[in-house]
Formats: C-alpha cells, structure tokens, sequence
C-alpha cells in the first residue's frame, strides 16, 4: 500500500490551521491550503513546497517532510498592529507544538522555525509576514 504522509502532513497542517481560525477568529480572518492570489489579512496558507529527506538506521526508515505556514497581516507600525501579529504567531507555534500528532497517530509534526519578512502582492502592496517552518517525521520498519 502506498504512503500518503505528503498528503497527511500537508492536511495536518491545514487542520491546526482551521482550528486555531475557529478559536480565534479575530486574529486570523481567512486560512489558504495553497497561496492565494491575494490576501484577506490576516491569514495564513500552506506553500506548495514540501521538502524531504530519507534516513535509513538500524533498519528503520525515517521520512522527514519539511513544509512552510505563511502568516500574513497588513504591514502597519503601530504598536497594537505589532502585538497582535505577536500574539498570532505565537498562538500559531504553540497550537503546532501541542497538536504534534495532526499528521498521523503515528508520525509526530513540530515547529522549528520562525522568520519574520515583507512580501509584495498585486500592485506592489506591502505586507508583514511571518514564515513558520513546521516539520514531519514518520518512522518504519523495526521499531
């Protein structure tokens, strides 16, 4: 039988998306599975990129996926426009970290990183955004 961990890692990560959306409505408006053509801030979208690599030790095969979550709010310098960014992003990597089995019972996903940027849409329009690099590990053969 074929593996579907791409699949399963990529709709792990939309599923803590749309569950912290629902909880937190106010602070993250519209959620993508894929980038979107433009933006209803604030919102967040999965890249299409999925990165892999393969270790094979001691018999145990393990897949190691690595996929991106873009946050993105207006690029506003006010103070209050700076905290709420803040508190999504943090809310987004501790609902990443405590739900590390949204993948599968039997592969684990874990924020590693965060990078703060600017992206340009349409008319050259600015935007704050934030890069969350989220990675999924599932392991196989003797446990």
């Amino acid at each position: 039988m074929a593996s579907t961990f791409r699949v399963d890692f990529r709709a792990g990560l939309a599923s803590v998306l749309t569950t912290y959306q629902a909880a937190n409505p106010t602070l993250l408006n519209k959620v993508y599975s894929y980038p979107p053509g433009e933006y209803n801030t604030p919102c967040a979208f999965i890249e299409k990129t999925i990165n892999e690599r393969q270790e094979m030790l001691n018999g145990v095969w393990q897949r190691i996926l690595t996929g991106t979550v873009v946050i993105v709010c207006k690029l506003i310098s006010n103070e209050q426009a700076t905290t709420e960014q803040d508190v999504l992003i943090d809310g987004l990597v501790d609902a990443f970290s405590t739900n590390f089995h949204a993948t599968s019972g039997s592969s684990e996903i874990e924020p590693v990183s965060v990078t703060d940027t600017e992206i340009t849409a349409g008319e050259g329009v600015r935007y704050a955004a934030a890069i969350i690099t989220v990675q999924g590990t599932k392991q196989e053969g003797r446990l």
